[in-house]
């Protein structure tokens, strides 16, 4: 899904965009994952 996506986007040349947008998802899970690790500890 995510490769189609990206090849889609290298296509019409945005594809950095796509990866911009994937990236940002990464850090946000990553954010919630922390969160929820130090809402455990509280």
């Amino acid at each position: 899904m995510l490769r189609h996506l990206a090849q889609i986007g290298s296509e019409l040349g945005c594809s950095r965009i796509v990866l911009h947008t994937r990236i940002d998802r990464e850090q946000a899970h990553s954010f919630y994952e922390q969160k929820a690790k130090f809402d455990k500890k509280i």
